[in-house]
C-alpha cells in the first residue's frame, strides 16, 4: 500500500495520481485534501510553483497537482491534526512497511529516531520539536514532531518513548 504512494511525485496531476492509487473516496471539508482509504490523504494545489528569494512563483496551467501525502495511525489523530469534526472511514490503521526505508516504521519511538539520525550522520534536514496550540488563552501540547528531509513525523504523546502516530510526506518532483 505505502509502496504505491511512494511512486507519486510532487505536482503530478490528480488524474495521473488516481491511475496509481485509485480514485479518492471523498474530499475533506471543502479543502484541496482528498481521502483515499486506509488512512491515506493527499493534498493538492491549484498551481505548480517554485520558491525564489523567499517568493512563491506560480507557473503552468491551473489544475489539481499533488503536494503532500498524509497517513495517520488512527481516526482520532487524523481528525485532531486536520481539525476535522466528522470523518466517515473507520478503516484507518498502521502498516508494517518502513516509512523511511530501513529506518522508520510505526513501531519506531521518538528518541530512537533522533538517535538513529545522529548515528547515520547524514546531511538530510533534521529537526525535532513540539507543536503547541492556543487553547483557552494557554499554549497546550498538540504533538511532538520530527522533520527528516521530506518527512514530517508525528507523535501523539509528549514522551521521548512515544511511538510514531502519523506522517506527512512531500515527494520529489
Amino acid at each position: 500500500m505505502w509502496k504505491q504512494y511512494k511512486k507519486l511525485r510532487k505536482f503530478m496531476e490528480k488524474e495521473s495520481v488516481e491511475k496509481i492509487v485509485g480514485v479518492a473516496k471523498f474530499q475533506v471539508s471543502n479543502r484541496p485534501l482528498f481521502y483515499y482509504g486506509n488512512g491515506f490523504l493527499l493534498g493538492f494545489t491549484t498551481r505548480k510553483f517554485r520558491i525564489e528569494n523567499l517568493e512563491r512563483i506560480e507557473y503552468g496551467e491551473e489544475g489539481q497537482y499533488l503536494m503532500n501525502i498524509y497517513h495517520f495511525a488512527n481516526k482520532e489523530l487524523l481528525m485532531k491534526y486536520l481539525n476535522v469534526e466528522d470523518f466517515e472511514d473507520s478503516g484507518i490503521a498502521t502498516f508494517e512497511d518502513d516509512i523511511i526505508e530501513g529506518h522508520v516504521n510505526y513501531l519506531s519511538k521518538y528518541s530512537e529516531i533522533c538517535k538513529l539520525h545522529k548515528r547515520l550522520g547524514n546531511n538530510d534536514f533534521f529537526q525535532c520539536g513540539i507543536d503547541r496550540v492556543l487553547s483557552n488563552g494557554e499554549f497546550v501540547f498538540r504533538n511532538r514532531f520530527i522533520f527528516w528531509d521530506s518527512f514530517r513525523l508525528f507523535f501523539e504523546e509528549d514522551s521521548s518513548k512515544a511511538k510514531l502516530s502519523g506522517f506527512q510526506y512531500t515527494p520529489n518532483e
